[in-house]
Order: C-alpha cells, then sequence, then structure tokens
C-alpha cells in the first residue's frame, strides 16, 4: 500500500512572510500535517518580498517556524546575491578580496556575514589587511545597533554596504563594496 494512503492527503499551506516584511501571503506549499512544515526552508526571489526589479538577483531562504491554521509563520534564515551575478559584476576589477565572519547582533543572535571589497587595481598585502581589519571594525560597530531578522531589510543591508565603503575610503578608494550573503544561525 502507498505511503500517502497511510497517511491520507496532502494539504495545502500558505507561507506567510515575515514580520519585518509585513506578513504578506508569498506561497503555497503542501504537507501531511502542520507540524511536518516546521523547520522547512522557504527559498524565493528577494523582489517578490521588496516588489523592486533591482532585486531579481537576490535570493532569500525563511525557515518555517510555526503554523496557524493554514499559514505558515517564518523567519528570514539566509540572504545571498545570486553567484552568476556576483560573477558578472567581478569580472572587471582586478582586485576581489572575500570576507566572511560571524558577529553579534543587538538582540544577541550571531549574524554571519559575507562581503567582497572590489577594486580595479591590485591591492598589495599590507593595503588588502587593513581594509579587512577597517571592515570588521565596521561591521561590528553596525552590526551591534540592529536586530539580527532587521540585517535582512535591503536598507540595511545596502546601507552597510555603504558604511564599509565609506570607512575604506580612508584606507583606499575601493571601487565597490557588496554584501554578498547574510545569514543567522
Amino acid at each position: 500500500m502507498a505511503i500517502g494512503k497511510l497517511r491520507g492527503k496532502k494539504k495545502w499551506f500558505t507561507v506567510l512572510a515575515p514580520e519585518i516584511f509585513k506578513s504578506k501571503e508569498l506561497v503555497d506549499i503542501t504537507a501531511y500535517e502542520p507540524k511536518e512544515l516546521v523547520g522547512r526552508p522557504v527559498e524565493l526571489n528577494y523582489s517578490q518580498l521588496t516588489e523592486r526589479p533591482k532585486d531579481q538577483y537576490k535570493k532569500l531562504i525563511l525557515k518555517i517556524v510555526d503554523t496557524k491554521g493554514e499559514k505558515a509563520v517564518t523567519v528570514p534564515w539566509k540572504f545571498f546575491v545570486v553567484e552568476s551575478f556576483v560573477q558578472r559584476l567581478a569580472r572587471k576589477y582586478g582586485e576581489r578580496v572575500y570576507q566572511g565572519t560571524t558577529f553579534k547582533s543587538k538582540d544577541g543572535r550571531p549574524v554571519k556575514i559575507k562581503f567582497f571589497i572590489l577594486a580595479v587595481k591590485k591591492l598589495n598585502h599590507s593595503t588588502r589587511g587593513d581594509l579587512l581589519r577597517a571592515a570588521h571594525k565596521t561591521i561590528t560597530t553596525f552590526i551591534a545597533d540592529v536586530n539580527a531578522y532587521d540585517m535582512f531589510l535591503p536598507e540595511n543591508s545596502e546601507k552597510l554596504a555603504d558604511v564599509l565603503r565609506d570607512s575604506m575610503k580612508k584606507i583606499y578608494p575601493v571601487d565597490k563594496v557588496l554584501v554578498w550573503k547574510i545569514s543567522v544561525a
């Protein structure tokens, strides 16, 4: 006998966006019981939440934490920029410095942030080190004032990239800083 016959019929559940995105309805997914949904990831295009076409190359992975009837409640889990966009963007730069570190947010949650520093000209070893130290200090200060889930808002990730670039101007005028990935543990 098929497993589906033993467990019954699958039901449709509507996935809600996190509260920071005003809990709007996103997609429908199936499960036999609501408790099966808890812990399940849901990947979607970032522009579905922001309704901005320029966010097409960004992805957000939500994690289902609870169900309320036929609705699945989510929290942000991971954010990333699509690999093909990063490769296309980095192609014209001679120097690509990549760094990823975990920081503590205002609410005490660990937030892992990975970013790219892009410059047209090659950097020497000491300049690269100075840039990474400045970036670490800037991110630590920035994250200390923001709750973990608020880092997934577009204005915060874009503001972090701008703040990083401004802090690095004192050391070397980098051309672009891209916040590539954000995740909450």
